[in-house]
C-alpha cells in the first residue's frame, strides 16, 4: 500500500472514530467531555482494523500514547488544519 493510499485509510478511520466517540459522548456520557477519549480511540481504532494498516501491531496503550502526542502536536503546531489529516502524517510520515 503507497503512502498516500494509507494516509487515506487512516484519515477514514479516524473520522469513523470521531462520529462514534460523538454518539457515546452524547448517549453514553450524557454530553460530558470524555477527557479518556484516547483510550477510548484506541479501543475502537484497535476494533476496527487499525493494525491491517501498519507493519508493526499496535497495542492499546501505546496507540493512546500516539494519539495523545499527535494531539498534543497539533495544538501546538497547526490547530488550523484538520485534524485527521495532521494525525495521519504523524502516523505515516513523508
Amino acid at each position: 500500500m503507497e503512502l498516500d493510499e494509507r494516509r487515506a485509510k487512516i484519515i477514514e478511520q479516524l473520522a469513523a472514530a470521531q462520529a462514534a466517540h460523538a454518539e457515546y459522548e452524547a448517549t453514553t456520557l450524557n454530553g460530558v467531555y470524555d477527557q479518556q477519549w484516547a483510550d477510548w480511540y484506541a479501543e475502537y481504532l484497535l476494533a476496527h482494523g487499525w493494525n491491517d494498516l501498519f507493519s508493526q501491531s499496535w497495542a492499546a496503550d501505546s496507540l493512546t500514547a500516539a494519539l495523545r502526542q499527535a494531539d498534543a502536536a497539533h495544538r501546538a503546531t497547526a490547530p488550523q488544519q484538520r485534524w485527521h489529516e495532521f494525525y495521519a502524517a504523524q502516523f505515516v510520515p513523508s
